[in-house]
């Protein structure tokens, strides 16, 4: 209801913490949003900005981008950090 008030189109795949038995540091949600997206982990990019998040990402067996927009970056054991996810994807852009 939130995602169509704002105008947003509600994703094929959404997973929410009612879906879920763990939270965040487990990577419960990350495995099965990789799944239902037909993904292996190993080829997933996790966009995170909180510590719990990243260790998420990381035991999910998945490259973590750390988002230094509310923690320290020291605080953020990503494989790679960023300002914001736009950011990000100008790099990788502009790496080719």
């Amino acid at each position: 209801a939130r995602l169509r008030a704002a105008g947003l189109e509600v994703p094929a795949v959404l997973v929410t913490p009612e879906r879920l038995s763990r939270g965040k540091p487990d990577p419960e949600g990350y495995l099965l949003a990789a799944r239902e997206l037909g993904f292996e982990p190993a080829d997933c990019v996790v966009f995170e900005d909180a510590p719990a998040g990243v260790d998420a990402g990381r035991a999910a067996g998945m490259h973590v981008v750390g988002i230094t927009t509310t923690h320290d970056p020291a605080e953020l054991d990503a494989h790679e950090l960023a300002p914001s996810v736009a950011a990000w994807l100008a790099r990788r852009v502009a790496d080719g």
